[in-house]
This record gives structure tokens, C-alpha cells and sequence, in this order.
């Protein structure tokens, strides 16, 4: 029987820069795939992509694709990327987070993947259960009015104090929903009921005020 080599490299790229989807995302776990988008012969280093192809494998050109338990390393991470290991806050799981997930995942001395794109928006794989609620994502901007301000709290917020207000309970637990994700902390203490008790303050962490200026701008 005739030994078969497979779908050469080159064919696969010629396949992507010709189709006519906006968007062409090239998951590849085999031996040596760094390969693919590497001109054949000259400037080995260069990536030939059109706009709007990404391509994310496995091992480097000269690495081989490592099996663990009868799967492909890469590829059991890519599928724990896709099940939410990779979402954002929304719950979206593009190509990029995969790489950032399975990179980091991978010791310094394992196999190392490759991510290649000549893309301009990076588009969501998957969509996952979000952790916090749209909703409240999207009531960022009415909590914290001014992105780089403190919120103030006090003890009617805490609704284990006697004197809570219902209202300001209800924020607080969208306050509670927001630290959980990491985008609001606490001022001066460890935890929110502390910052209530005390009479402290919250603020959005950096990743908080890049979904205020989302939800500033109608994006959620």
C-alpha cells in the first residue's frame, strides 16, 4: 500500500487566501505545523496570509505534536479553550485568547504553538455562558459615572445590616457580581463587605474600564 503523506502545507494555505469567507480560522495539530503559512523555499520567517486568515498550530516547523493519553496535547487544550477555559467576560472565545490559553498551558520545554493572522477584528469561535450578567455589564457606566472615580459605599448597602437599603442592596449585588469577574475592587480592605461596613469605597480595575467604555459606547 502506497505510503500517504497527507494534504501538503502549501495546499492548505492556497485552500484559505482563496476561499471566499470573510473570515478563515486554521486549527492545525500535527507534526511540524509551524510551517504552514512559510513561503517553500525563500524568507522562511514571513508569513504569506491574505486579510482575515489565522492560523494557530500545535508545534513550531521543526517541532513534533506531542500525544497524551491518545490525544494531541494541543488539541485537548484548544477544546478546555473552547468549553470557557478561554471566554472572556461576555463569554466570547476568539482565536487569539485560544493561543494566549494553550501558550500559557504549555511548559517552556513542551512542544510551543504558533499564531500567525493577518486579521483586523478577531471574531468569536464559541460563545460560552457569560459569568455575569449582560445586563449588569451593561449598567457599568450608571455605576460608575466617570470611569477613574470611586464609588462610595457605607453600611445601608450590606443587606445583613439592620439599616440596608433595598435599593442600595440591589447595586451591591451587581457590585458583588462585577468583583467576582474582576472588574470592580474594593478601596483600602480585602473584601466588599468590608468596603460597605466601613464605609469605604469600590473602583473599576482596568479590565472594568474597558467594559465601561463597551457599554459607554452600546457594545454589549
Amino acid at each position: 500500500m502506497d505510503h500517504d503523506e497527507g494534504v501538503p502545507l502549501t495546499e492548505v494555505l492556497k485552500l484559505a487566501n482563496g476561499s471566499k469567507a470573510k473570515e478563515v480560522v486554521i486549527l492545525l495539530d500535527c507534526c511540524f505545523s509551524g510551517q504552514l503559512g512559510n513561503p517553500p523555499v525563500m524568507d522562511a520567517d514571513k508569513a504569506l496570509l491574505r486579510e482575515g486568515v489565522c492560523i494557530l498550530t500545535g508545534s513550531r516547523n521543526d517541532q513534533p505534536s506531542v500525544e497524551s493519553k491518545g490525544t494531541g496535547l494541543f488539541t485537548s487544550l484548544v477544546l478546555d479553550a473552547l468549553h470557557g477555559g478561554a471566554a472572556n467576560v461576555l463569554g466570547g472565545v476568539s482565536a487569539p485568547a485560544i493561543y494566549t490559553f494553550v501558550e500559557a498551558a504549555l511548559g517552556a520545554w513542551d512542544q510551543r504553538p504558533l499564531f500567525k493572522a493577518n486579521i483586523s477584528t478577531a471574531i468569536d469561535l464559541r460563545r460560552c455562558a457569560a459569568p455575569v450578567d449582560r445586563a449588569v455589564l451593561r449598567r457599568i457606566p450608571t455605576l460608575f459615572p466617570l470611569p477613574a472615580e470611586d464609588m462610595a459605599l457605607d453600611p445601608s448597602y450590606e443587606k445583613t445590616n439592620g439599616a440596608a437599603s433595598a435599593a442600595n442592596v440591589a447595586v451591591f449585588e451587581e457590585l458583588q457580581q462585577l468583583t467576582r469577574v474582576h472588574l470592580v475592587v474594593p478601596v483600602g480592605v480585602a473584601h466588599m463587605y468590608d468596603a460597605a461596613m466601613q464605609s469605604k469605597a469600590c473602583r473599576l480595575t482596568p479590565a472594568g474600564r474597558y467594559y465601561w467604555r463597551l457599554a459607554s459606547n452600546g457594545r454589549i
